[in-house]
């Protein structure tokens, strides 16, 4: 096997509910917010001034705060209790998949660049190693002195194909040179 199933190699995935206790930690202040909100509306400001009246609006006052106090206390707890599950679950998710690793790694290994080699049939690298050889004594046989001779002698004659096919090309380009320039001129009829 040459590497692991995608699913195996990728990172343990997050919970889906991994948002749960941001949320549960926004409920709790928004309940002690609340809780606030409703023990300040039950007091009456204008009308603080007895001694009854400021009992009984610190009264509501406190009953808003315990409500306040509770919600927030609830949040939080419910919040962490939900961070020490998550991390037990994803904990959990990441030794099951090194389980199914090693179980797998047990069954079939992974092939790295060396074992491949080492597999080569050695019988197919004797038989390119002569053929090579047999190459590398046509090409001793060649001269270098000659082959260059030759491709002077039929570049420098002017009778040449060589020599004839760019006399062609130089005369085919100087025609079409002419040809756009008389496109471009406005011409007089």
């Amino acid at each position: 096997m040459l590497s692991y199933p995608s699913v195996l190699g990728k990172p343990v995935p997050r919970s889906p509910v991994s948002f749960a206790p941001a949320l549960l930690t926004a409920i709790g202040i928004l309940g002690t917010f609340s809780g606030i909100f409703l023990g300040l509306r039950g007091v009456d400001l204008e009308n603080i001034n007895e001694s009854e009246q400021l009992i009984e609006a610190s009264q509501k006052l406190l009953m808003g705060m315990k409500t306040s106090f509770s919600t927030s206390l609830l949040g939080l707890g419910a919040a962490i209790t939900f961070i020490l599950i998550l991390s037990l679950g994803a904990n959990k998710r990441t030794a099951i998949r090194n389980r199914l690793r090693k179980k797998l790694s047990d069954i079939a290994f992974l092939e790295n660049p060396n074992r491949l080699l080492s597999r080569l049939d050695n019988d197919g690298n004797l038989e390119v190693a002569k053929t090579l050889e047999t190459v590398a004594n046509n090409l001793s046989g060649f001269n270098a002195d000659v082959i260059a001779n030759a491709v002077k002698s039929a570049i420098a004659s002017p009778d040449s194909p060589l020599v004839l096919e760019l006399k062609q090309i130089i005369h085919n380009t100087s025609s079409l040179s002419n040809l756009t320039k008389c496109e471009r001129s406005p011409s007089v009829y």
